[in-house]
């Protein structure tokens, strides 16, 4: 696969093996030789291949034979898989005999059909051969009268039962034995005789085979042995037909099944052999197990029968593989360390939370570590009711600031379960044994008043059991309960179910062997398989295999860094984390404390605020409203913490793409101490703009266009309140109408002063704005007494200017002059 990392798999050939038959496209050649210089290239001379074939005529019985075929050079070959394998048959090639175990030859004094003989003998049987010849074969074993009963089956407590067919069908009591119901499972109990021990203290009898007469046919079926027992006075045997099947209802369904004959019968049993190997010269310590850096040993066994009279031996049984792991002594890490605070969220929504582990390789490094995680929520709705949790989240929402600064310490007094004990006393106060403690303790000058409950969830089960620890009115961790026959402390009790809470943080465990040295985790995705699903084969070329990216070994110390990069940045939950050895041999060592709580800070944005409805509010003197232009928007949920809202306008199309560029009008912030209280609900009901930030009247026919933006208010890292802002609402246009008439302009003028020729030179009338972008009328009283339109216009100035010019203030007949105007 052109996508996949090139992997080199290099074969080992193990000088010495006995390598027998090369296997390439999917025949079978024989090795006559292999040479290997010690230069990577490896030369297998081959020149056979076997086949099988049957002789015939197909009667008599038609036996294999081997034919041998000169293969077809091909240079396909070359480029394909092949496999060789060691022929493990021939005992030269195996290092040692590790031990002889004598095979006990058991004798009867029963004949064949169980009446009594003449003295001992090994047990023999009548059979006929092939042609008919009746033949008497050693079969051997102990053949001994019994009594043979079926065991019955166990009822489930709802399943119905027609036993016999034809019956009304029933349904037995639970755990009850279902009369009449058949299991194939049968307890063999012998008259006299009893299995004495085997003459090796190291070799155990165990399991084997019984010999049972088939009912209404002269034949034996063999049944396996799954038990025996020498307890009482005679031997008792378990045993197992394994062809036994049968329907709901204990009838065979099995074609032809023929079960054995109960009750009193002989039985032929031959019982098998367990050995234990002691240490000896050539099977110790330095043959079994690993040496150096090996993490593993495969030591092979198998065994031969012999006849030490003649002498002659049997082939090797199928060799079977004992495998010794590297003994790595496991230890506790410590508790993860870390900052306070995750990261902030990044673009995607996620934040990040960076700790490290420190752990011993004295007197060796750990196999694996496994990084777990949990919330506060998970933890408390784990041992306490729904009601309690909730009352517990308000009270914690109370505290008074004196004692919120160590609300951190509270949580660590629940998870890592400290109650009180006797080694407390007398210092508890009138605090109980089994209680959680206080923080600060009692007798500080300021002793804590915030305290965790006992639990009191009493639906919470022991995992694999039936047992609920936890009392309804609540629980003092103090003392042990029996948990299946096994007391166990309360407080360890307690301690498990809060990790259960915990979730792995990782798919695979992290071999500590296989980290990366460095102080940079990785967020990239773990490089264990190819792209064909294929395990590859551990390599420092991260390029080629990175198993957790996500940690490193830190250098110079006994550090392992990890970064979990799965962190919601937008949750308000409180994290906590441990750790703990994964051994070699599967098993999870004890974990470490637990540490938290890990605080996130929802620095996302809020979502922009949805406007519903704007709306133009006309002024009313009467009523004394004025004009605004009001707005209703969606609410957001308690969890987004949105505590203001801010408002902006501009009357510019063009500057209304940003609020850089528009003007802020106002800022709507929630009070909570105010008395009466200003909640956001309150805020969202009166959002409104009413133009008091203009000096003069409202843009009374001007486009105005608006945006809104809302404020989260968070705790930052040093604990102080600071607000994040939402994207800009989307463009909102309105406009306002002037419904009520302006005032009269108050008229007034200026001139440069008057001239020796009776002039008032440069007259310029003056008057205050008093009206948004008003249209004036300038008007002049006429010698009739008529006002005579002078000029208009439409301004929006605040100071109004009109030029006059220059005024003559006497007539031709030196009588004065009067010049009335008005606006």
């Amino acid at each position: 696969d052109s996508t996949s990392p090139v992997t080199i798999v290099t074969p080992v050939i193990i000088s010495g093996a006995n390598y027998k038959n090369f296997v390439a496209d999917g025949k079978s050649y024989k090795i006559l030789n292999i040479n290997d210089p010690g230069t990577g290239e490896i030369t297998f001379i081959i020149n056979k291949i076997y086949e099988y074939n049957f002789q015939d005529p197909p009667n008599p019985p038609n036996f294999p034979v081997r034919s041998e075929i000169i293969p077809e050079p091909s240079t396909n070959s070359l480029t394909k898989y092949f496999s060789i394998a060691e022929d493990l048959s021939d005992v030269a090639f195996w290092d040692a005999q590790i031990k002889e175990i004598d095979i006990v030859s058991f004798e009867t004094n029963l004949n064949e059909d169980g009446s009594p003989s003449n003295g001992s003998h090994v047990y023999t049987e009548t059979v006929t051969g092939i042609e008919g010849v009746q033949e008497i074969k050693n079969i051997g074993g102990i053949f001994e009268w019994a009594t043979i009963t079926e065991l019955e089956d166990k009822s489930d407590g709802e399943t119905l039962h027609e036993i016999p067919l034809g019956s009304t069908p029933v349904i037995t009591p639970l755990g009850d034995y279902i009369s009449g119901s058949h299991t194939g499972i049968y307890e063999i109990v012998f008259d006299t005789y009893q299995l004495s021990p085997h003459p090796d203290n190291n070799v155990e009898w165990y399991m084997g085979t019984a010999r049972i007469k088939i009912n209404n046919i002269n034949e034996k079926k063999v049944l396996d042995v799954i038990d025996i027992i020498t307890s009482g006075s005679t031997l008792t045997i378990i045993a197992v037909d394994s062809s036994f099947e049968v329907n709901q209802n204990y009838n065979p369904i099995l074609p032809n099944y023929n079960p054995i004959v109960t009750g009193h019968v002989c039985v032929n049993f031959h019982p098998g052999y367990k050995v234990y190997f002691t240490k000896q010269p050539n099977f110790g310590q330095p043959q079994v197990l690993p040496i150096a850096d090996q993490e593993m040993r495969q030591t092979y066994i198998a065994a031969r029968a012999t006849d030490s009279t003649l002498p002659e031996f049997s082939n090797l049984t199928l060799p079977v593989c004992m495998i010794a792991l590297k003994i790595i002594k496991p230890q506790t890490p410590c508790i993860p360390t870390g900052p306070a605070f995750a990261t902030r969220p990044d673009f995607y929504g996620k934040s990040t939370y960076t700790f490290d582990t420190e752990v011993s390789e004295d007197p060796n490094p750990p196999n694996a570590l496994i990084f777990y995680r949990a919330d506060e929520r998970s933890i408390l709705d784990k041992l306490y009711l729904h009601d309690t949790v909730l009352e517990i989240i308000e009270n914690i929402k109370l505290l008074p600031p004196e004692q919120a600064i160590f609300i951190n310490d509270f949580w660590k007094i629940l998870v890592n379960v400290n109650v009180y004990t006797n080694d407390d006393l007398p210092n508890i106060g009138t605090h109980n044994i089994g209680e959680f403690k206080v923080y600060p303790s009692v007798g500080s000058s300021n002793e804590g008043t915030f305290q965790f409950p006992v639990p009191n969830n009493d639906n919470y089960t022991i995992p694999g059991t039936t047992v609920k620890p936890f009392n309804f009115s609540g629980t003092l961790v103090v003392g042990e309960i029996n948990v299946d026959e096994k007391m166990i402390s309360l407080k360890q009790i307690v301690k498990d179910a809060i990790a259960e809470c915990f979730v792995p943080l990782t798919e695979e465990p992290v071999l500590y062997n296989q980290l990366k040295i460095g102080n940079q985790t990785s967020n990239a995705k773990p490089k264990i398989k190819d792209s064909n699903g294929r395990r590859l084969s551990y390599n420092a070329d991260t390029s080629l295999y990175w198993q957790a990216p996500m940690s490193v070994k830190i250098p110079d110390v006994s550090k392992v860094r990890f970064t979990d990069y799965k962190l919601d940045g937008s949750s308000n939950s409180l994290y906590f984390y441990f750790s703990l050895e994964l051994t070699n041999r599967m098993q999870f060592w004890q974990r470490s404390e637990i540490a938290g709580p890990i605080r996130l800070i929802n620095s996302l944005p809020p979502e922009k605020p949805q406007i519903k409805k704007v709306t133009s509010q006309l002024a009313n003197s009467v009523l004394n409203i004025p004009t605004a232009v009001k707005f209703e928007i969606n609410n957001y949920l308690p969890a987004d913490n949105v505590c203001a809202v801010k408002l902006y306008r501009t009357t510019n199309a063009v500057d209304s793409k940003s609020i850089r560029t528009m003007k802020l009008v106002n800022t709507f912030e929630q009070d909570l101490q105010a008395n009466p209280q200003i909640t956001f609900a309150d805020i969202i009901n009166n959002l409104q703009d009413d133009f008091s930030d203009l000096q003069f009247s409202p843009p009374y026919g001007d486009p105005l266009f608006y945006r809104l933006v809302a404020l989260r208010k968070i705790k930052n890292e040093q604990g102080f309140d600071e607000y994040i802002p939402s994207e800009p609402s989307d463009i909102i246009l309105s406009s306002v109408v002037d419904v009520l008439n302006p005032e009269a302009p108050a008229l007034s003028y200026e001139a440069s002063g008057i001239d020796s020729n009776n002039i008032l030179p440069d007259v310029v009338l003056k008057w205050e704005k008093t009206a948004y972008n008003g249209k004036y009328y300038l008007y002049k009283m006429n010698s009739s007494g008529n006002w005579v339109l002078v000029d208009t216009f439409r301004t929006n100035d605040s100071h109004l200017l009109y030029e006059i010019g220059n005024l003559s203030k006497k007539d031709e007949d030196d009588n004065t002059l009067y010049y009335r105007y008005r606006v």
